[in-house]
């Protein structure tokens, strides 16, 4: 009966130490999180348009509304889509979460569950994301040095870092017309 009293009070010391341990950790999170608001990426607003290599990338991102900012993003080639994409960055208490799906033909999942960025810094017309855990991605930089022109600096886990600057889609849509 004793071995099982002392169990039991060992079990609740651990148990009240986690707690504190957990609880330290999350202070410590939302202590360290970069500030951020969702209304100040309004300047991503607006569709876009470049290449990378022999691939068409279209991203069009809506304004922010309801603790969210979206942007769907559709990367093709020739007569095919190679890859669409879907992006999330929501308000997360007093920073900013990044989440991005993206999706085969078919719409077939290539990164299940999704990949989530934390916010990493943000300025007047730029914003940087961080990878957490296993993301494919260490840092995502969105930037908008000029009214017609929006930048994604891309810095991959795996290496094969990349720059993709895009020019406004309507542009791209007259300059075909004519």
């Amino acid at each position: 009966m004793v071995a099982v009293r002392v169990a039991f009070r060992m079990a609740a010391r651990m148990a009240a130490l986690a707690g504190c341990l957990l609880s330290c950790a999350m202070s410590h999170a939302a202590a360290s999180a970069v500030p951020g608001q969702i209304a100040d990426l309004h300047w991503m607003t607006g569709s876009w348009v470049g290449e990378l290599g022999p691939q068409t990338i279209e991203e069009t991102w809506l304004p922010a509304q309801s603790g969210t900012i979206a942007a769907v993003v559709r990367f093709t080639q020739g007569p095919a889509t190679q890859i669409t994409e879907l992006i999330v960055i929501e308000q997360a208490g007093n920073s900013l979460l990044f989440r991005v799906r993206q999706f085969a033909g078919q719409m077939v999942p290539r990164d299940p569950p999704g990949q989530t960025l934390r916010l990493a810094d943000i300025g007047a017309r730029h914003v940087t994301f961080s990878g957490v855990g296993d993301s494919e991605f260490l840092r995502l930089k969105y930037s908008r040095p000029a009214a017609d022109r929006f930048v994604i600096d891309v810095q991959l886990r795996a290496g094969g870092d990349f720059q993709l600057v895009m020019r406004p889609a309507q542009q791209v849509r007259e300059e075909k017309v004519l």
